[in-house]
């Protein structure tokens, strides 16, 4: 990866957690900010689950082809505990989802076992994740390809399906994540998506920004993520 992408990197990264840090701690509400090359979350310890992970995507940050060393994911040691486990899925019948794709750092190996970290992790039906999550997943690659540097922020709905027991911790299965694209060549073209966390296969719905909010996570708005993606000079 060249320098002058890693430094726009780091520059755009910084720029965007000083818009945003500057009021996450002093609203009281469960989220953690966690900070790692490959993404930004915000993590829910009230339901186990990261509300939000932001991102920024090039065309060559995926067209390394690397694979990682491990499918298994590491437990995030900047969670407060109870923190969440890779073996805490086993045998739950969900698989462990993405919200940052390991296929959206394959160009870097350090890049590429961050997003196998649990601040990264929320359980999903493997039809959901080998299905319509990996296709939106890929339409945003090939946006990326066609329309340059985007920012990407995927979260969850806060509406639980199901939840895992796993000694004292309660892992709880969102209904539905979100996703979102934003062009930062093309500041006024964006794309969101909201994909059913389904056993059968449901179809990506493109959404607008109002129906976004209506059904975000208050703890999310409150952070700014949302406004900041859109007025981050982006507009």
């Amino acid at each position: 990866m060249c320098s002058a992408w890693l430094k726009f990197r780091a520059f755009l990264i910084l720029a965007f957690l000083v818009r945003l840090t500057s009021d996450v701690f002093c609203v009281a509400q469960p989220l953690v900010l966690v900070r790692h090359d490959a993404f930004v979350s915000y993590y829910d310890c009230s339901v186990l689950n990261p509300a939000v992970v932001v991102w920024v995507l090039t065309p060559d940050a995926f067209q390394g082809n690397l694979k990682p060393t491990t499918r298994h994911f590491k437990t995030d040691a900047q969670l407060p505990t109870p923190r969440v486990k890779d073996s805490d899925l086993k045998g739950t019948g969900y698989v462990r989802g993405h919200l940052c794709p390991a296929g959206d750092r394959d160009s870097d190996k350090g890049l590429l076992k961050q997003t196998y970290l649990t601040s990264n992790l929320t359980p999903m039906t493997m039809v959901c994740n080998s299905g319509p999550w990996k296709a939106v997943e890929d339409s945003c690659r090939a946006l990326a390809v066609s329309h340059g540097r985007l920012i990407l922020a995927a979260g969850v709905i806060p509406e639980y399906c199901d939840t895992i027991f796993s000694g004292h911790k309660k892992i709880f299965v969102p209904s539905r994540f979100w996703k979102m694209a934003k062009c930062l060549n093309h500041p006024d073209e964006s794309w969101i998506w909201i994909v059913q966390n389904s056993p059968s296969w449901s179809a990506p719905v493109r959404i607008s920004r109002k129906e976004l909010e209506q059904v975000l996570h208050a703890a999310v708005r409150a952070t700014g993520v949302l406004d900041n993606l859109f007025s981050l000079g982006l507009n």
